[in-house]
């Protein structure tokens, strides 16, 4: 509805007037209905009729901007990115008091009330609200051939990018409803209802078929019809059905005859090739020994976890260039130039060093996160002694500081050839030999907002440690490298991100 109509919206009295001191700033009182992908006009004007040339008028919503006009000019540095490039105020009609906003383009997520504000003078100031809401009539229906049934034949409906969830009606030629089975309703990630309607017909029901899709909101409907050739439904004789039940019933008695003396056949056989009490007691011992080894594969294989392929692609999408900070690096340790390796090269601890860790072998990433999603990995030489994860800036460097959420630290060590969680409990990591053994890269992913640190062996996808709901609100996490004993190197790996 645009501007214009807004006066006589206002003598007719179809509009919501807050009133304060001597000026009235008025919106419709009846909520504004909008289609997607138009336009629309959510009224609102001064009462008396004044200049607002060089007035404040300020559009917001759920306490968002959505549009400013001060100073002669719109100023929307501030505007919500929702409304970026969507938004209009009738300019040339600012003299007659209408303060209106032409929305462009309307989204499902447009939905919900808008605040008019106008402000006269700085002690003087007023507002209005009006509601929109938000409808979409959808894609127009398909009808196809679903699956026989032993009386005839199932059609399937099937429509989608409709707001809010539409009603399906099937029909036959003779406009005679037809029953149908519960509707399949779904919602695409848009917000967007998606509907499946399936109905059963027969030769009787006759060969065309409509499928009506209604918005009840605006009462439009689209409408799709399908046609049926009478080739297409099942007929076949009761005398056709009959012989081939005799038919079927004869070909198993055959079948079972033939396998009745097969088995028999093969049962005299195994008796004559039946073995000693040797060899039986020496079979029984075998099976038991196999038993043994089947069941220790299975509880290996249950201790195994896996982490599916969906999860990491999303988390090798966040892939991040991690570099060393050679200024956090305790002295025992040599960088390379590349910063991406270090090696503990080093005996002895030397003195406290402001700036790197004095007393533990470690040292931290030049970037630090303080929001999103981060993934790197880290090359580990097999059998050796390391701890890996995150650590926080404010964390410590001198003294002996266990590895611990305690103290700032969220790591998982490899000591003495068991894999450890780094915490108050200090649990080795369900983890079999025979798969330890091949773990040569380990992928640390961290989810800021979730407060979540994920380790996993990028060889295999084994998961192997997560700490949860971790409190870095409001801290800088820094990746951190603990290279215990001298002769052992960790390498950065250089990690596109997946599409």
């Amino acid at each position: 509805m645009e501007s214009s109509v807004l006066l006589p919206l206002l003598v007719l009295g179809f509009i919501h007037q807050v009133q304060t001191g001597q000026l009235e700033v008025a919106c419709s009182r009846i909520p504004i209905m909008a289609q997607v992908s138009s336009h629309v006009v959510l009224e609102c004007q001064v009462i008396p009729t004044m200049d607002l040339r060089d007035k404040e008028i300020r559009w917001t919503k759920d306490q968002t901007l959505v549009h400013l006009y001060r100073f002669r000019q719109d100023e929307n540095d501030q505007q919500d990115p929702r409304f970026k490039g969507r938004t209009q105020l009738f300019k040339d009609q600012f003299q007659v008091g209408n303060v209106s906003l032409k929305l462009h383009g309307v989204e499902l997520s447009d939905v919900g009330s808008y605040n008019c504000f106008v402000e006269v003078a700085p002690d003087n100031n007023h507002d209005s609200s009006v509601q929109l809401k938000v409808t979409s009539v959808g894609e127009l229906p398909s009808i196809n051939l679903y699956r026989y049934t032993s009386s005839g034949i199932e059609l399937v409906c099937e429509t989608q990018q409709w707001f809010p969830a539409p009603t399906v009606n099937w029909s036959d030629e003779r406009k005679r409803t037809l029953p149908q089975v519960p509707q399949d309703i779904g919602r695409n990630s848009k917000g967007f209802f998606q509907v499946r309607s399936i109905v059963e017909v027969t030769a009787d029901s006759g060969n065309s078929y409509s499928c009506q899709v209604q918005n009840t909101v605006i009462n439009q409907n689209l409408t799709a019809e399908f046609y049926v050739p009478d080739e297409f439904f099942p007929w076949v004789s009761k005398w056709v059905t009959g012989f081939v039940l005799i038919l079927l019933l004869l070909i198993g008695v055959v079948i079972g005859l033939f396998l009745f003396f097969r088995n028999l056949q093969m049962h005299i056989k195994n008796l004559e090739k039946r073995p000693t009490a040797k060899e039986y007691e020496e079979l029984q011992r075998e099976q038991r020994s196999l038993e043994d080894k089947l069941g220790t594969l299975h509880k290996d294989l249950g201790e195994i976890r896996i982490l599916p392929k969906m999860a990491i692609k999303r988390i090798k999408r966040v892939a991040v260039s991690v570099t060393l900070n050679l200024e956090a690096a305790h002295p025992n340790l040599d960088v390379s130039p590349d910063l991406t390796i270090v090696s503990h090269v080093r005996q002895g601890i030397p003195a406290e060093s402001s700036k790197g860790f004095g007393s533990i072998s470690a040292v931290l990433g030049k970037e630090g996160f303080s929001s999103g999603r981060h993934f790197w990995e880290v090359e580990v030489e097999r059998n050796s002694e390391w701890d890996l994860g995150v650590a926080l800036d404010k964390t410590a460097r001198q003294g002996e500081i266990p590895l611990s959420p305690d103290n700032g630290f969220w790591t998982i060590g490899c000591h003495e050839k068991e894999f450890r969680v780094n915490n108050s409990t200090n649990v080795q990591i369900s983890i079999k030999p025979w798969v330890q053994e091949k773990i040569q890269v380990i992928g640390i992913y961290v989810n800021y907002s979730e407060g979540k640190v994920l380790f996993y062996d990028t060889e295999t996808n084994s998961h192997l440690h997560t700490f949860e709901k971790c409190p870095f609100k409001g801290m800088i996490l820094f990746p951190f490298f603990h290279l215990p004993k001298k002769g052992v190197s960790l390498k950065i790996c250089k990690v596109a991100p997946s599409a």
